[in-house]
């Protein structure tokens, strides 16, 4: 899940810039980023990494025997056999109350972070799954090919569809209207001069068909990780944010999980997103979050799922074995009328990730 911004000369930056619009210019289509605040799960696609069994599996297991059966589930493999020992796994410890399964093997290894390598944008016809330019995608844990399996999904129904732009699938989040990105998004495009930034933003809006409420001007002031990672659009301009302050008094990690409190400095950005979004007129509703000594690791009870379901919300919520944390973030989204469903995440969010990491959504309905 981490990535360092890149940092470009404004000269070379703005050469880029030039380049990147003379060669694609705003693509546009009726198409539009996929909401996770609202719809259907119709379909997902999960990576699963034989290597990476003992993070990920307890995850992978308690999510899918949740969703609703029809629900299509794209289990993206390196071998054959790799699905064969996950589905029959499952199906010893959930019965054939399981979703639809389908194995799409790859031959070339992957890593488990389904949400790094792609998003996805949909229109009344169709859905697109969305891919960053060739030169940066596939870069996490040592280049595997991530970048190719976005190929691999697609097909007479589901297009590809490259953007114009740098980016990770957990920069974006976004709402029925409005796509929440944070400014070290745009950091991964420079140039980042006013003109080079405005004229940035207005081809990410007109790709990914939603206005952008942006957070910060620079990186440094919004938590240096995926924005999924703290915030969750819940709908009608109520969002969750991950409040460090809360976390820390209700939760002390000092002997847990080897993690050690941080100093209060690094709360700073969470509270500028929070500040930030209450200005544009945005009801946030905050949830606790630990920011552990470990970087890019926290117990964030933000980084789950959103569906409705029969006209009723779900959220599928990370958990961690603290009743004391994980408790009270249950009660804050059931305030909001939200069906919580526990997702264990104890073994892999030292990872730097946690459940929407592992979880592309392809479609909703």
């Amino acid at each position: 899940m981490s990535r360092a911004p890149l940092i470009v000369g404004g000269i070379v930056a703005g050469l880029f810039l030039a380049l990147l619009l003379e060669q694609t210019g705003p693509t546009r289509t009726k198409a539009s980023l996929v909401s996770d605040s609202n719809g259907l799960l119709s379909e997902i696609s999960i990576h699963y990494c034989e290597d990476f069994h003992d993070e990920s599996y307890e995850t992978i297991s308690d999510f899918v025997s949740q969703i609703s059966e029809n629900t299509i589930v794209n289990i993206v493999v390196e071998r054959q056999h790799e699905f064969e020992a996950l589905r029959s796994s499952l199906k010893r410890k959930h019965g054939n109350k399981l979703p639809q399964l389908r194995a799409v093997v790859t031959g070339f290894p992957i890593t488990p972070w389904s949400k790094d390598r792609y998003g996805t944008m949909q229109s009344e016809q169709n859905s697109l799954i969305c891919i960053p330019p060739e030169d940066t995608a596939g870069i996490r844990m040592g280049g595997l090919g991530d970048k190719d399996v976005a190929g691999l999904l697609s097909g007479k129904d589901i297009g590809l569809y490259p953007l114009p732009f740098r980016f990770d699938g957990g920069d974006l989040i976004c709402s029925q209207k409005n796509i929440f990105m944070a400014a070290n998004c745009l950091a991964r495009n420079q140039p980042y001069d006013d003109k080079g930034r405005l004229e940035l933003l207005h081809i990410m809006e007109e790709t990914l068909g939603k206005p952008i409420m942006l957070l910060g001007d620079t990186p440094d002031d919004v938590p240096k990780h995926h924005i999924g990672m703290y915030l969750t659009p819940l709908g009608n301009r109520v969002v969750a944010v991950g409040d460090p302050n809360w976390g820390q008094e209700v939760y002390d990690p000092i002997n847990t999980h080897n993690a050690t409190a941080t100093a209060p400095e690094s709360f700073k950005p969470f509270r500028f997103v929070i500040n930030t979004l209450e200005k544009k007129g945005f009801t946030v509703i905050r949830v606790p979050l630990v920011v552990t000594s470990q970087p890019q690791v926290y117990i964030t009870y933000n980084n789950g799922i959103m569906e409705t379901r029969n006209g009723k919300k779900y959220f599928y919520m990370p958990t961690y074995d603290i009743p004391e944390l994980d408790n009270i973030a249950a009660a804050v989204f059931e305030q909001q009328g939200i069906t919580v469903k526990r997702v264990r995440v104890n073994n892999i969010y030292h990872q730097t990730g946690s459940l929407r990491c592992l979880v592309g959504i392809m479609r909703r309905k």
